[in-house]
């Protein structure tokens, strides 16, 4: 005899996540920040609207978690240590994490971590972990280098589809945040090709340079979760025409406004969406290895000695 269903039984909700994207340099590192070297807490008294603003939606739409992500071009060591050395803002690794902190003192919702950085991608290493080593001042650990997006495509890319792999069933509200209107309005690109992202992804771009933050422009995915994001991240740049080499590590490169410039460019991202490998060919490594930050029973380092670099503007982009 089949067991008794009641009807009126609701079916268990999806999960809500909200990630944080936050760009550093202008943006939560911004003027007033900069300006205040020897303000207390200045980190969160500098950035005060936008942690209040955050709180009340994060509260009133009962997010069941809340991710925080770097969504700076400090997307490495190297050039994490040349922002701060070349602005005077010290690293945004150990910033990030007491932002995340904050939260979770301010909220309900489980607020965590992720160190995600292109740095692990490109050097092939577990995800998170040069975030990790970083804050945890090991200056024995070859870190790795990025190719600097100046579009920020292509770290947005990993970012949302890490995300929507480990939680495929969970709705996704992605929101990043930046002060320069450029990079916004070039990401209005993103509206015309939602099957990029998954289809449980709200993507919202903010601008925010310390005052009250604006919402730009909002976007949901039609596309499928592709778990194969980290070659598939590799695979967008040289859609955009440039090789993955060791002199593409310096300086930035407009990956989106490369695969804008032409019909060839076009036409190889238009076949780049279709043809790229979304399911590992083994199952077993459709898990990714992540190193998880801001574990509440793990004490974790809250500060980075960063090392002298060549402090040269033209290989910083933000």
């Amino acid at each position: 005899m089949a067991p008794h269903t009641n009807k009126e039984e609701k079916a268990k909700p999806r999960p809500r996540i909200k990630v944080l994207s936050l760009d550093f340099d202008g943006c939560i590192f911004n003027h007033a920040y900069m300006t205040n070297p020897l303000q207390a807490n200045r980190l969160l008294a500098t950035n005060a609207r936008l942690i209040d603003q955050l709180t009340k939606e994060i509260e009133q739409e009962e997010y069941d978690e809340v991710i925080f992500m770097v969504g700076s071009n400090r997307q490495s060591k190297s050039v994490d240590t040349l922002g701060a050395n070349l602005y005077g803002s010290g690293s945004c690794y150990p910033a990030l994490m007491q932002l995340c902190e904050e939260f979770q003192k301010r909220t309900k919702a489980k607020c965590r971590v992720d160190g995600l950085l292109l740095a692990d991608i490109y050097g092939n290493r577990r995800l998170g972990e040069n975030f990790h080593k970083a804050l945890s001042e090991d200056k024995n650990y070859p870190y790795f280098k990025h190719i600097q997006d100046t579009s920020k495509l292509t770290m947005l890319y990993a970012q949302i589809h890490k995300i929507a792999s480990e939680n495929p069933d969970a709705e996704i509200d992605f929101d990043f945040y930046d002060d320069r209107s450029d990079i916004i309005e070039n990401l209005h690109f993103l509206a015309d090709h939602p099957d990029l992202f998954p289809r449980n992804v709200k993507f919202t771009a903010h601008l925010y340079n310390g005052t009250d933050p604006i919402e730009d422009f909002s976007m949901s995915g039609t596309g499928q979760i592709d778990h194969c994001y980290q070659m598939n991240t590799k695979r967008l740049v040289e859609t955009a025409g440039i090789k993955i080499t060791p002199n593409h590590f310096s300086g930035g490169h407009d990956i989106l406004n490369n695969i804008v410039a032409n019909s060839q460019t076009i036409s190889s991202f238009e076949s780049f969406k279709k043809e790229r490998q979304i399911t590992p060919l083994d199952v077993s490594l459709k898990k990714d290895k992540t190193i998880d930050l801001l574990d509440k029973e793990q004490e974790q380092p809250m500060s980075i000695d960063a090392s002298p670099i060549n402090d040269n503007k033209s290989k910083f982009s933000r």
